[in-house]
């Protein structure tokens, strides 16, 4: 966790081109555009979100993400 906790801003980039290169490979889409579009949709849906929490002892951020079963704490 403590790795995923330096590296979450990496996840978008990385989705978006995984996804780019496989629609890419797999030649589902005939415009480039239209690729671009569904790419980049599904790179922001999967990518890990963090939300700013203000309790007591001051502000925190909190990593969450679609499949991910428990919220990730980490300092701002």
């Amino acid at each position: 966790m403590k790795l995923f906790k330096k590296i979450y801003f990496l996840m978008y980039p990385i989705l978006f081109a995984s996804f780019f290169l496989f629609f890419k490979s797999v030649n589902v889409f005939n415009s480039v555009s239209l690729q671009l579009v569904i790419t980049t949709i599904l790179a922001y849906i999967l990518s890990p979100k963090v939300k700013i929490i203000d309790k007591n002892s001051g502000e925190q951020g909190q990593i969450r993400g679609l499949f991910f079963k428990k919220v990730i704490d980490n300092k701002v």
